[in-house]
């Protein structure tokens, strides 16, 4: 009895931890790290423990740091059956880091990520 209430504890103290990203949107652009590679848009949205990029499955983020010091990562289902490792860091309004796509057969492919948060004048 005393395991299960304090399983219950834990999942409310879980569901109610503070999640520095929570209620961010950020616009970034995603480009290939390769000499010669084009980019595109992105948008980053994180909300309820999760964080969601391009149409996939949103995936819960954790995060380290605080402050202009708030690094976070997380791994999403990609829409071809990759799976994309996205590590970021935050300073301020603006957001950089790398993501890690590795594909079915084991192959990754490395991008480079920045932006700014979503409505604040650059």
């Amino acid at each position: 009895m005393k395991l299960l209430l304090l399983a219950a504890v834990a999942a409310l103290a879980y569901q109610y931890y503070p999640r520095p990203l929570d209620g961010s949107v950020w616009d970034v652009k995603v480009k290939r790290d390769v000499l010669l590679s084009w980019s595109h848009k992105e948008t980053l949205v994180f909300a309820g423990g999760k964080v969601a990029a391009g149409g996939v499955v949103p995936a819960r983020y954790s995060t380290s740091g605080s402050g202009d010091g708030l690094q976070w990562t997380a791994t999403l289902p990609g829409e071809r059956g990759e799976t994309l490792g996205w590590q970021g860091a935050v300073t301020g309004d603006a957001i950089e880091g790398t993501v890690l796509s590795t594909d079915a057969k084991g192959r990754v492919r490395r991008y480079r990520f920045s932006g700014h948060r979503k409505g604040v004048p650059r």
